[in-house]
């Protein structure tokens, strides 16, 4: 029996330690918690958003020719023949 009472006692004083908060109180730090933790969600969400929208705008080619490479062959040798012959 006086096992059950020191138990008790200790039980009583851990709970006695534990904060007074009243259940409007909890129902606010409830909802303050979620709406940061959606929020938080969402920015992370957005951000993931940009990068894919970045990626793809990188890579994208929007009808940019690029030179083959047989002009681009042809557009470098003439450049580079013309100040030789303008020279001599």
């Amino acid at each position: 029996m006086h096992l059950r009472r020191r138990l008790g006692v200790c039980l009583m004083n851990a709970l006695s330690l534990a904060p007074k908060v009243s259940p409007a109180d909890v129902g606010r730090m409830f909802n303050t918690h979620i709406q940061d933790v959606l929020l938080v969600a969402y920015l992370a969400n957005t951000n993931g958003t940009q990068i894919d929208l970045s990626n793809r705008l990188a890579s994208a080619n929007f009808g940019a020719t690029t030179p083959t490479p047989a002009a681009a062959a042809t557009n470098t040798t003439a450049t580079s023949a013309t100040p030789a012959a303008g020279g001599k």
